[in-house]
């Protein structure tokens, strides 16, 4: 391991003394490393000293980018709809109906929240890039969601990956595997090791099929029988607790009041659930995917490679907010301020955490890399989803 000598350690002093008074950055609340605030990044909407205020957002923020003001311009005083794919209550719609007051006020736009359940969130999403490239709506895509369906040669979503455009996106949602208490079914050890038949409940479309059927291949539980054709999250809990199945697998959020209630057990994770989540406390200490691997690897040198590939898919999980791929450069340009004022306001991170997701906006910019990065996967999936 490389250590810094102390010249170069005072050098280093130096140099960020010369640069500006040192602040610190917390990571994590763990490491504080010394760092300099002329380094900082500036807010969304903010200038420097050196640059040219051009225009204004909607709420009076200075805007120095001739694209934003030209698309600010375009935005005051239109309607913009917020398209969700999913019903009411779910972690789209909640991302969104938590978003849509920042994105408003920095407009000046009157902004709505659609919802469009159909297909499991695929309809929503098709609908939001086939619109009018007007920049007057945003979709919001399950990239995993969209890669499972392209892999498996499913019909699903019918535009191009690589071709849509960002305005912003958040990290992989916390989604769980629960089982009904009284199944006899307490550990996802047992799940993973019944003889008889079981019955998993999907909803039609969803990715989280991706996930159960790859963990389901890894451990080469062959009596497993995943039943699909709900067409949402809330019709898929419906089933699960009038005793279609006693396994159902879906996002935190939809779950939350059967595992309340203790009506739902929960089995694993398929993403660390995190601080300020809504059942943080409750499920802290339930497994991960990722730490079957220590706790309860599979037999096999192919489960092996199958988890593994499944736990890469699930880091890749990110989802995004879109507009149709002929949408004008400038107004993407208004529409991604937009989205990082709204973000940068603690009411909508409160809404974001309520609604079941996880805190903070991914960079319109981080989008391609995460497309790029799936469509590499998607041959891994095709070959382990048969």
């Amino acid at each position: 391991m490389y250590r810094m000598g102390r010249n170069t350690q005072k050098n280093l002093a130096r140099l960020l003394t010369r640069q500006g008074a040192l602040g610190k950055l917390v990571l994590a609340g763990a490491l504080t490393l010394p760092v300099a605030l002329s380094a900082v990044a500036a807010p969304a909407g903010a200038t420097t000293k050196s640059a040219k205020v051009l225009c204004h957002s909607a709420n009076g923020i200075a805007v120095t980018d001739k694209l934003v003001c030209k698309g600010l311009a375009y935005y005051k005083g239109k309607t913009v709809n917020l398209e969700a794919n999913g019903a009411v209550g779910a972690v789209a719609d909640a991302l969104f109906r938590a978003a849509a007051p920042g994105v408003q006020t920095y407009l000046g736009a009157n902004v709505i929240v659609s919802d469009n359940p159909n297909g499991a969130g695929i309809g929503g999403t098709n609908a939001a890039a086939d619109a009018a490239p007007d920049g007057l709506t945003v979709g919001y895509l399950n990239l995993n969601q969209a890669l499972a369906n392209q892999s498996l040669h499913q019909p699903g979503v019918n535009f191009p990956l690589s071709k849509i455009k960002f305005v912003g996106g958040t990290r992989p949602i916390c989604s769980l595997i629960v089982s009904n208490p009284n199944s006899g079914i307490t550990t996802i050890q047992q799940l993973l090791s019944v003889t008889n038949p079981t019955a998993i409940l999907e909803t039609a479309g969803s990715s989280f099929i991706n996930t159960v059927v790859m963990l389901i291949a890894a451990y080469h539980v062959v009596p497993a029988h995943i039943i699909t054709g709900y067409t949402s999250s809330t019709n898929l809990v419906t089933g699960f607790l009038r005793g279609d199945g006693p396994v159902v697998g879906t996002a935190e959020k939809t779950l939350q009041a059967s595992i309340l209630s203790g009506q739902a057990t929960p089995l694993v994770l398929n993403n660390p659930i995190i601080p300020g989540m809504a059942l943080y406390q409750t499920l802290k200490n339930v497994p991960t995917i990722e730490s079957l691997v220590k706790t309860y690897p599979p037999k096999t040198k192919a489960g092996k490679i199958v988890l593994n590939a499944l736990i890469a898919y699930l880091k890749g999980g990110a989802s995004f907010f879109i507009q149709p791929v002929k949408t004008p450069v400038y107004l993407q340009a208004a529409m991604i301020q937009a989205f990082k004022y709204s973000f940068s306001l603690s009411s909508t991170e409160l809404g974001v955490s309520a609604g079941g997701a996880v805190p903070g906006l991914l960079p319109a910019t981080d989008g391609p890399k995460y497309v790029q990065k799936g469509l590499k996967e998607e041959p891994t999936l095709a070959k382990f989803n048969v």
